[in-house]
């Protein structure tokens, strides 16, 4: 209800809105659909730029693991994370068909980019941490290789000069 006291302009725009508006989810929908659009594009982009930098072949490889024997064999962790993210991809897209609700739009596009930000975090550590801790070991083994090679030497000069005396 219009009271008295209410300016002219605002009883002239209510009397224009209640005859000119759409329904009510209508206007949210544009609002909603316009943040899914945005927010799928800013998660492409987000992946373009990993794929990017790390490269296609490169990462297409990760989902691979080479054998003892050459063989190249799935790689489960990543090939599992790679499953989720096509699942969020999917979910991102069609998030104005999940949620009709402005209100819960952006905590859901939150949730879509902490997602994703945990599948990065695992990639890490399922691909680069086990590369690092392989290197460490192989520099700790050549370390451990070359001292008791230069242990064996003087040992061996030591019994040498002992023998000669």
């Amino acid at each position: 209800l219009i009271h008295s006291s209410t300016p002219i302009f605002q009883v002239f725009l209510h009397t224009v809105i209640d005859e000119n508006t759409l329904p009510y989810d209508d206007g949210r929908d544009i609002g909603i659909k316009f943040f899914v659009v945005v927010l799928s594009l800013v998660v492409v982009s987000l992946e373009l730029l990993n794929l990017c930098h790390v490269g296609i072949k490169r990462a297409v490889g990760h989902l691979f693991q080479t054998t003892e024997g050459g063989k190249r064999k799935l790689y489960w962790p990543v090939f599992v994370v790679a499953l989720i993210k096509v699942g969020i991809f999917l979910f991102c897209f069609t998030l104005n068909q999940w949620i009709h609700e402005a209100e819960h739009i952006v905590p859901a596009g939150c949730a879509v980019v902490v997602a994703l930000s945990i599948t990065r975090v695992v990639v890490y550590f399922s691909l680069h941490q086990q590369a690092l801790l392989k290197r460490t070991m192989e520099i700790v083994r050549q370390s451990v290789d070359s001292a008791t090679e230069t242990i064996r030497s003087r040992l061996a000069q030591n019994e040498a000069a002992t023998a000669s005396e």
